[in-house]
């Protein structure tokens, strides 16, 4: 599991902006990202845009 993660996290920078898709097509379930939001590595922004939460967005 931390491989898949650490995966997603280099992936997704430099904006730290991820859509449920994303990261589902990395092997990253629903469940999972829930799993993730509620541990605090993600912030939801919106129904299935997620972003690290140690990062802010950039556009």
């Amino acid at each position: 599991m931390a491989t898949k993660i650490n995966k997603i996290i280099k992936l997704s920078l430099p904006s730290g902006v991820m859509n449920t898709s994303w990261l589902e097509s990395l092997g990253l379930s629903r469940t999972e990202q829930v799993k993730y939001v509620k541990s605090g590595l993600f912030t939801r922004i919106s129904t299935g845009i997620y972003r690290l939460s140690n990062g802010t967005p950039t556009l």
